[in-house]
Order: C-alpha cells, then sequence, then structure tokens
C-alpha cells in the first residue's frame, strides 16, 4: 500500500455525493418528461459537465444549449455539496494517514470547484491534498488519461509509481492502460471493470494494511 503518489476520484470514491448526482438526473429528466435510466446514470458517470451536456443533448433531442443545462445542474447540486454531502467510510482517516506519512496526494476528477471544495473543507480532508486535477482544467473526461496523467505529473511522479482510487469501470480502464496501479472501489450492486489491481468495498482494509506495512518498514 506504499506508493510514491495517490491519487483518488473523489465522487463516489471520497465524497459519497452519487445520490446527489442521481436525484440530480432524475429531476431534469423529469421535468422534461423523460424516464431515468441507469444506463443514462452509468453512461455521464465519467465525463466531465460539458460532455455529458452535450451527450445529453443528442441523446434525447433537446433544443437546449449545453450551457443552460449545466447551469440547471449546477444549481440542483451546489446545496447539496456544500451543506450535505459527507465522506466515504474511512476515506477520511485514509487520507490523513498518507499526508501524516509524507505521501503525495492528488484528486483527479470530473467535478468544478465550486462543488468539491466545499465538500472537501467542510468534512475536514481539503488539507490532505497536495494538487488537484479536475474538469476545469481537462479537456476530455476519463475515457481519456488525460486527468489521471495531469494529477500524476503535479506530484512529481511517474504513473507506475501511483496508485489510482477509482469507482466507475470506464475510469478504472483508463487509469490501467495509462499505466498505474488502480484499486477499485466496487459500487453496490454493480458490475466490477475486472481489471483493476485491488478491489476494495471501501477504505478500511486498505487504511489497516497501509498502517501495518508502515510501521514494519519503522522497525
Amino acid at each position: 500500500m506504499i506508493y510514491k503518489g495517490y491519487i483518488f476520484d473523489l465522487d463516489g470514491t471520497v465524497l459519497d455525493s452519487m445520490g446527489v448526482w442521481r436525484e440530480v438526473d432524475i429531476g431534469f429528466l423529469g421535468k422534461r418528461g423523460l424516464p431515468f435510466s441507469e444506463e443514462y446514470g452509468k453512461a455521464i458517470s465519467h465525463m466531465k459537465l460539458e460532455l455529458a451536456a452535450e451527450y445529453t443533448v443528442k441523446l434525447f433531442g433537446l433544443r437546449e444549449e449545453p450551457d443552460e443545462i449545466i447551469r440547471e445542474w449546477l444549481e440542483g447540486a451546489e446545496y447539496e455539496f456544500k451543506h450535505r454531502v459527507g465522506l466515504k467510510p474511512y476515506a477520511g482517516e485514509f487520507l490523513k494517514l498518507i499526508h501524516g506519512l509524507g505521501l503525495p496526494v492528488a484528486a483527479a476528477t470530473t467535478s468544478r470547484r465550486s462543488l468539491y471544495r466545499p465538500a472537501l473543507e467542510r468534512n475536514g480532508i481539503l488539507k490532505y491534498f497536495d494538487a488537484f486535477s479536475d474538469g476545469e482544467s481537462a479537456e476530455k473526461g476519463k475515457d481519456s488519461p488525460e486527468i489521471f496523467l495531469r494529477a500524476a505529473e503535479m506530484l512529481g511522479v511517474g504513473a507506475k509509481d501511483c496508485i489510482v482510487f477509482e469507482d466507475t469501470p470506464e475510469a478504472v480502464r483508463t487509469a490501467k492502460r495509462a499505466g498505474f496501479t488502480v484499486a477499485e472501489m466496487k459500487r453496490e450492486e454493480e458490475e466490477i471493470s475486472g481489471i483493476a489491481d485491488f478491489v476494495i468495498e471501501d477504505f478500511g482494509g486498505v487504511l489497516g494494511e497501509l498502517e501495518r506495512e508502515a510501521c514494519l518498514r519503522c522497525l
């Protein structure tokens, strides 16, 4: 569990926020008399907002501009991220331990700063991140390795020396193709990628493993 660099997805991995996005999607489509489907939710889960909005316009034949859709999505999500979104189990403890060991940490997320930064700060873990590679600085979503490679570059560490924590199969595949070690957080009742180096239910197990390895290296 000791690597030269640690890269974390945020939505659904560190932040317990997938329920928020599901409700935003259901509300958005419901206003237009359109049904929400799990397939649609999965399809946009690894996209940055601009790409997700363009995909939504094409899929449903909407006449709205992508910018209008993004504004509506953000209005629905910003309050929740600022006031209610919590952490996934043991995420705070794991990040605190990594930080305490002096190991560099980055976020690789398609999310916007107006969403993730207030949530990280309110939950007391913003200080544990050294760098952020996000949807505002990247041109592509996680079907491209751009976000992950930029995160590693910001940490000054090569992909082969970093571990990435992700929860979507598409993002896991992208990170693996780019040469990262990948730990996949299993979503309830959803298929896993089948190619991750590790599959975890939460951060509890890797927290204990890192603690043990750190102790052994101190002996």
